[in-house]
């Protein structure tokens, strides 16, 4: 018997090439808001799908005429290209149903994705009521043309509705964790052996000149109450038997109590599990008490991560970030006294960042880890995205912005796209990011084996040895023992 329900396939193309999935809480949040009763929702990963393109083929084939539409969610760089793949083979296979594209990409730039021959709307921004609107209008051939939020094309031409306002995200269903397969997302964590991930707000209410936040939401913030936030996660703690979750907020410590009445949610539940890594900006949690820091503590906080961006102050201001060096450097220090490890995002190859602001990153660097031990780094390539303050300055500096949607492809953190950059430079930077760093600092695992001794502990001990004496003096010319690291990599790790 034909099933009554019309099929709405969600798309979640690949993000990159590690171990590390989570649930694409992007399709659970439009997906949690349909009717399931007029909708059968599927939802297919690439990510956790070795052969997602055969599985859509042959709902394409098979179940063609039951699908009201296809929805993508895609982020600026590599997703690009699962996007148009599976874009290309709907309408190759099926030209009647439409491609929905959603997500950071085509938030940015609707116009010239929707020029795109494989793309027929694009849902800006908060997605959740538009993406609803345009399958009832699509179910029912209505017009969508007063659908907020929507940018579609009809022939050759390409239209934008009007932006649609910003909407309190408690006004929204809770997300349907149901709609995946949960255990092919949960994993191992260092702080517990079944861990998932949350989101508990949207938006942002900073100006960061790298960020595409203000492009897409207009300063703009909302966040579930405390009451809401330990409801969901008490019952996927008893639904899937978690001992941990970890947060994707851009930033949770916007509301202080919020935070506070979360925190003391959790001892009071007696949930007993533990939470993070959870980004915070450092000025926030500048704000925090020494009796709010021992609260998040208690309730068994163990990570938060920081933009901290730069070891210059000068890049600081360059990018509007509005810290300075020493603010993190003391948010580092009140972590460490309460136990609660700092991950610091860095970026370097920004414009106009010689090599004097480089050298004082890594000065950073080996200040956060003389900290704490226990703290992380992670040092990304900038990449200039469109539509921010600093894409602008990018284009002065070199930069070719792509001209159509596929090019957006290469876009890389790890790898950067940046012209002004010369090869020697980008070398230096890769060899520090990719081994010096690595052999410098060491993880809780490599000075585990080194502590264990034999072979392999004696051949890292001395790479660390090396590694150190290089990063004191910032010299990192004729890295042999990086040649040699590459070789016995696998066998050290």
């Amino acid at each position: 018997m034909q099933e009554k329900r019309k099929i709405v396939l969600l798309f979640y193309p690949r993000t990159t090439n590690t171990s590390w999935y989570t649930v694409p809480l992007s399709l659970l949040a439009i997906g949690s808001q349909l009717d399931k009763k007029k909708y059968k929702i599927i939802i297919i990963d690439a990510n956790i799908e070795p052969k997602y393109n055969k599985k859509i083929l042959k709902l394409l084939q098979e179940r063609k005429q039951n699908i009201l539409a296809v929805g993508i969610s895609s982020m600026t760089g590599c997703q690009i290209e699962g996007t148009l793949e599976i874009s290309k083979l709907v309408k190759k296979n099926a030209p009647r149903i439409p491609v929905i594209l959603g997500g950071w990409h085509g938030s940015i730039l609707p116009e010239q994705t929707l020029k795109n021959k494989y793309i027929d709307f694009v849902v800006r921004a908060q997605g959740e009521t538009t993406f609803k609107e345009l399958l009832i209008a699509l179910g029912q051939k209505k017009d969508f043309t007063k659908i907020d939020g929507l940018s579609y094309k009809k022939g050759s031409r390409i239209y934008h509705n009007k932006r649609r306002s910003f909407t309190d995200v408690n006004t929204f269903l809770p997300m349907d964790y149901s709609l995946v397969d949960v255990e092919k997302y949960i994993m191992k964590t260092d702080f517990g052996e079944r861990a998932i991930n949350y989101t508990s707000s949207y938006g942002c209410p900073y100006n960061c000149g790298f960020c595409a936040e203000p492009i897409v939401n207009k300063g703009k913030w909302s966040g579930l109450s405390a009451k809401r936030i330990l409801d969901e996660i008490e019952n996927l703690v008893k639904s899937y038997k978690l001992d941990s979750i970890f947060f994707d907020d851009n930033n949770f410590f916007v509301d202080n109590k919020r935070v506070i009445d979360f925190c003391t949610g959790l001892i009071k539940r007696k949930l007993n599990i533990n939470w993070g890594p959870v980004n915070g900006r450092v000025d926030c949690l500048l704000r925090l008490t020494d009796e709010e820091w021992a609260l998040l503590k208690k309730s068994s906080l163990k990570t938060i991560i920081i933009g901290a961006e730069s070891g210059s102050d000068k890049v600081l201001e360059l990018i509007n970030k509005r810290i300075s060096v020493d603010d993190t450097i003391q948010v580092l220090k009140k972590a460490k006294k309460y136990e609660i490890s700092i991950e610091s995002l860095l970026m370097v190859g920004l414009p106009k960042e010689p090599e004097e602001d480089l050298n004082k990153t890594l000065e950073f660097i080996q200040k956060a880890y003389t900290i704490s031990p226990n703290n992380k780094v992670s040092v990304f390539f900038y990449t200039p995205y469109p539509g921010t303050h600093l894409f602008s300055m990018a284009l002065m500096y070199g930069l070719k912005a792509p001209k159509k949607l596929e090019d957006w492809s290469r876009y890389n953190l790890r790898q950067g796209v940046t012209p002004w950059l010369s090869k020697s430079y980008r070398k230096k930077l890769r060899v520090i990011l990719g081994y010096y760093l690595f052999l410098t600092f060491l993880s809780k695992n490599s000075r585990f084996i080194i502590k264990k001794g034999g072979m392999k502990g004696a051949i890292l001990k001395l790479l660390n040895k090396l590694a150190l004496y290089r990063w004191k003096r910032k010299n990192f010319s004729f890295p042999l023992e990086y040649y040699l690291f590459t070789l016995l990599r696998r066998f050290l790790t």
